[in-house]
């Protein structure tokens, strides 16, 4: 019975997984579709909304570091990094980072 559950564990979070980055491929396929289709307005916003998690949590990082005196070099690249955090956390079971993909990229998508 153990085994069956660890099965289905892992099938969760291969499903996690594979949602997101379809979510995040689909959302980088409609930006190209907009440039290529000279809708440049909706692509810069389109652009702008893909980035902003990234963004946003990129400076929050840095202003925690600096407020608790902590700072390094590689806290500026901080934002780059998300994706592959929102993947780890996925994969383990938490949803902390997926919280800035659903609050600074869903969200502004529901209301354009």
């Amino acid at each position: 019975m153990n085994s069956f559950t660890n099965t289905i564990a892992r099938m969760q979070k291969i499903a996690a997984v594979s949602l997101y980055i379809g979510d995040v491929g689909t959302d980088g396929y409609q930006t190209s579709e907009l440039y290529n289709n000279c809708h440049f307005r909706w692509f810069g916003l389109s652009l702008a909304i893909m980035c902003l998690p990234q963004l946003v949590y990129g400076v929050t990082n840095v202003v925690i570091a600096i407020m608790t005196g902590r700072f390094n070099k590689q806290d500026i690249f901080s934002f780059i990094i998300l994706p592959w955090i929102t993947i780890k956390d996925l994969w383990n079971g938490e949803s902390g980072t997926k919280t800035w993909e659903i609050f600074f990229e869903s969200f502004p998508q529901l209301v354009f």
